[in-house]
């Protein structure tokens, strides 16, 4: 089947043209995080478990904090720079910019993207403000397995487990997917704990940051080391 040639922002302002209900979608530019080296003090206790993480993703897909935690059991030692460093979290309510139905547009998402800093990007918040002034979400999943054929059905499969509709797009490394249906706000984490139930085929520790902030968001601009910005790949519907 052939798929339609469309960038993350071409399928954020497609999601507002198919939900009236829609008043106005917010992105944000968050700083890239730093690598846990730069976090803090580590000492060889540290060292060690960055070490055995390392070995535990040689061969296979486990993201990196998971296999880093892994690695901290059963040490003689307490790695304590590296549990302080899990817990940094990019907050993503401090330059939220809201932009109303009107306003949207490929051209317009995509205009934010040439003012960026070389540690910035741009992402498309989860939470909408609507006409009824209720709040809701475009449901999003963040993937964490490397691009292929196979991954792609097995995300496939995932997706309609969950009875969704919508876009499966290519994220540089892995894949990101936007439901083009709006999703309640009292739905919420019980959306982020079914995806969770997927973990690691989708990033646990990307769940973990989306229920701090109680909403969730994508990156629909290019990143240093993924290439450009989104592609479309798969569309369920």
């Amino acid at each position: 089947m052939m798929v339609r040639k469309m960038t993350a922002a071409d399928v954020v302002n497609e999601i507002v043209e198919k939900n009236s209900a829609i008043k106005s979608i917010s992105i944000f530019s968050p700083p890239l995080a730093p690598l846990i080296q730069d976090r803090g003090e580590l000492d060889e206790n540290d060292d060690l478990v960055l070490e055995r993480s390392s070995e535990i993703r040689k061969d296979s897909i486990m993201p990196f904090w998971d296999s880093v935690m892994l690695a901290a059991v059963d040490l003689k030692n307490i790695p304590f720079g590296i549990l302080k460093s899990s817990t940094y979290h990019n907050k993503s309510n401090s330059d939220l910019i809201e932009i109303e139905r009107n306003d949207i547009s490929s051209t317009l998402l995509e205009s934010f993207f040439g003012a960026l800093a070389p540690n910035k990007l741009i992402a498309i918040s989860s939470h909408v403000k609507c006409f009824d002034g209720i709040s809701r979400h475009i449901p999003q999943i963040d993937f964490h397995c490397k691009e292929s054929l196979s991954n792609l059905s097995l995300i496939v499969e995932i997706i309609k487990i969950l009875d969704l509709k919508g876009y499966i797009l290519r994220s540089g490394k892995s894949y990101h997917f936007y439901g083009s249906s709006l999703l309640a706000s009292e739905k919420f984490f019980e959306f982020m704990g079914r995806i969770l139930l997927f973990a690691p085929i989708v990033d646990r520790s990307w769940i973990a940051h989306q229920l701090i902030e109680g909403r969730s968001a994508l990156r629909i601009s290019s990143r240093p080391g993924y290439g450009g910005p989104p592609t479309l790949v798969a569309e369920l519907i």
